[in-house]
């Protein structure tokens, strides 16, 4: 039987373009803005097509070296907000 491993989790402010991560986790609010936008684009002119999230959900994807985060998660940010209050 294999121990729990811990989970690292680091918010953090820098480019999403240059940072090396195992997950790189986005908000998504129901429109592209800054960093999200920013990793979208770089998908989709490496030729990614990439399905974002629908209300409530998330899309998470593999990014086959186009980025240094081997693993993009969008979350769906609209619906957590609403849940959260």
């Amino acid at each position: 039987m294999q121990s729990a491993r811990p989970i690292l989790v680091r918010i953090v402010q820098d480019d999403v373009l240059k940072f090396k991560a195992d997950v790189l986790v986005l908000k998504y609010a129901q429109s592209l803005y800054g960093a999200d936008f920013a990793a979208y684009r770089h998908l989709t002119d490496s030729g990614f097509k990439v399905k974002l999230p629908r209300e409530g959900d998330y899309a998470f994807l593999q990014t086959e070296g186009t980025l240094p985060a081997t693993h993009l998660l969008f979350v769906e940010w609209l619906n957590f907000i609403d849940s959260a209050i």
